[in-house]
């Protein structure tokens, strides 16, 4: 079997399996692998949320384990995350893994943490839109 080097979906399959047969502390070969498999990937077609979401996890894992949380690596993180969120428009999902980023960067920095609690606050009204239908809907259904 031969690997079409210009194929993003093929290396974020490659990202996400080598990331699931990693331990979550590693940090050595393993995890650089993963990380340039999502980054080709990425290279190759970065409007895929999903990949720049897998990458945003990645980079979270890594800062957790470099002595607690590494402000610089959570930057990186938070990056992916927000690219995540504006490709994937309103999916709470994205969303809140950028809040949290945000949340735990700040708490590095010794940041007030007041303007980034409100934020999945925010989020609620997403939610409940994506469970419950809106009255047009039913009506469209019913």
């Amino acid at each position: 079997m031969t690997l079409k080097e210009d194929f993003a979906p093929a290396w974020h399959e490659i990202g996400l399996t080598l990331s699931q047969a990693a331990s979550p502390n590693d940090d050595g070969p393993r995890r650089e692998a993963v990380t340039k498999a999502f980054d080709r990937a990425l290279a190759l077609g970065g409007d895929d949320a999903e990949s720049w979401a897998n990458l945003g996890g990645l980079h979270c894992r890594r800062a957790h384990a470099e002595n607690g949380f590494a402000a610089p690596t959570l930057e990186k993180a938070l990056d992916c995350h927000r690219n995540a969120s504006r490709l994937s428009g309103n999916s709470t999902y994205p969303l809140m893994n950028a809040a949290r980023v945000q949340l735990l960067l700040s708490a590095v920095r010794q940041e007030d943490l007041a303007p980034i609690l409100g934020r999945p606050r925010q989020f609620h009204h997403l939610a409940l839109f994506r469970v419950r239908p809106t009255a047009a809907r039913r009506g469209a259904s019913g």
